[in-house]
């Protein structure tokens, strides 16, 4: 049986994201299964429009994005306008299947309503508690509008529980995350985990990365690598203290800083006064698919993330990234990537302290040949457990025992009225 999709996601379009990507464009739909998106525009746009997207149709909706209050105020409003006018008129011509949301709650809303009108099931994918961080900002200081964030957090908090006690299939990123919504009602019965994943066309190249370490004069440098974003909840002062450490055993020692956020002017000016403006390189944001040319420049791979409540749930890519790439990584014990790295062996998982997470980069740099093993078995770790087509297969699996299950008196696909 072939299965139409509806996908929903939070994510503008074109989007970026590897997961939307590479599971239902590429791989559920080489399966043969008919996907079709709705997604607001990035860019400015008046009216909805219809696209072909990798073999798939893509539903944009109109937008108009603003940095002012006002402006995104606009643009949401639009995002809620535009894709209630596209699902009112598609829904009538298309019998889906299942329709899948990821994070959005106007998305799921939408998807309940559908069920609820047409009997279509829906499925619910949860990475990233975001009424949690508006909370989270408003107690430590850092929301841009205090009392804003703090009451959307409350209220989305409430909002995203129900939706997904409606779900049909609920997609947390990670057994923590999966442990914290069974306290919070959600049904274990309904829930299966969903981590982040990796390309496996992305392989460790002898020569990958070399013309990276040109570009940046990073010669015989020992190179450290962190991808992410540069926002201030990802307490990066941590990672620039750290390298102050590390620089203390060995001076020839650079780290990439790839990404780019509201955060990254001040971490400039805070590597200036810790006197490592010459070790610290702020790349800033690059297409996704050089990614693996920058991790494959450098040494070891880091990942230091704060334990704090958004975080610990979480499920972290970098890491896969990095051990995709066949690089050791440096990470702190945040449950599921305490998980990968002690299992796969790919690399040294430490506390959240920054004299631990140095002497683990010192190791590394000063063992290299225990280093390239680490690397070689992190890689194989996450062809084996992490790689996009078996997780293509396991989400295929579950759509098909949501249809078993709600077709029980059918035995049919629903015919709209």
């Amino acid at each position: 049986m072939k299965l139409k999709i509806l996908v929903m996601p939070n994510n503008t379009y074109p989007t970026s994201h590897t997961f939307l990507e590479e599971i239902y464009a590429n791989l559920l739909h080489n399966k043969g299964h008919e996907i079709t998106w709705v997604m607001q525009s990035g860019e400015k746009l008046k009216k909805n429009k219809v696209i072909t997207w990798r073999g798939t149709k893509v539903h944009v909706t109109m937008a108009s994005p603003g940095t002012t209050r006002v402006g995104r105020l606009k643009n949401h409003v639009l995002r809620c306008i535009g894709k209630i006018l596209i699902i009112h008129k598609i829904i009538k011509n298309d019998n889906f299947d299942i329709v899948q949301v990821r994070e959005g709650m106007i998305e799921g809303l939408i998807a309940f309503y559908l069920k609820k009108r047409y009997g279509i099931p829906f499925s619910f994918q949860y990475t990233f508690p975001a009424p949690e961080a508006d909370i989270y900002a408003f107690r430590e200081g850092i929301a841009r509008y205090p009392i804003i964030y703090y009451i959307r957090g409350r209220i989305n908090q409430r909002i995203i529980i129900w939706i997904m006690s409606k779900a049909d299939l609920v997609l947390p990123v990670s057994e923590e995350m999966k442990k914290n919504l069974m306290k919070r009602g959600i049904s274990e019965e309904k829930m299966t985990v969903f981590p982040m994943g990796i390309n496996t066309a992305h392989t460790p190249k002898k020569l990958a990365g070399a013309h990276i370490r040109g570009k940046f004069k990073l010669n015989s440098s020992a190179a450290i690598i962190y991808v992410g974003t540069v926002v201030k909840n990802r307490e990066l002062d941590f990672l620039l203290r750290v390298i102050v450490k590390v620089k203390e055993k060995m001076q020839d020692v650079k780290l990439l800083m790839v990404g780019d956020g509201d955060d990254r002017l001040r971490l400039e000016e805070l590597s200036n006064s810790l006197c490592i403006e010459d070790n610290v390189i702020f790349v800033g944001q690059i297409p996704r698919s050089q990614v693996p040319d920058f991790i494959a420049s450098a040494d070891v791979g880091v990942s230091p993330i704060p334990p704090v409540p958004i975080f610990e749930v979480g499920s972290a890519t970098k890491t896969l990234e990095y051990m995709a790439m066949g690089k050791p990584v440096v990470g702190n014990d945040i449950a599921d990537q305490k998980e990968v790295i002690s299992n796969s062996g790919g690399g040294i998982c430490t506390r959240y302290d920054e004299d631990e997470f140095a002497d683990a980069i010192i190791k590394l740099l000063d063992d290299p040949r225990e280093a390239d093993m680490m690397g070689v078995k992190g890689h194989e770790w996450v062809i084996e457990n992490r790689s996009y087509e078996i997780m293509a297969r396991e989400m295929e699996k579950k759509y098909f025992e949501i249809l078993r299950i709600g077709d029980q008196g059918t035995g049919q696909r629903r015919e709209r009225e």
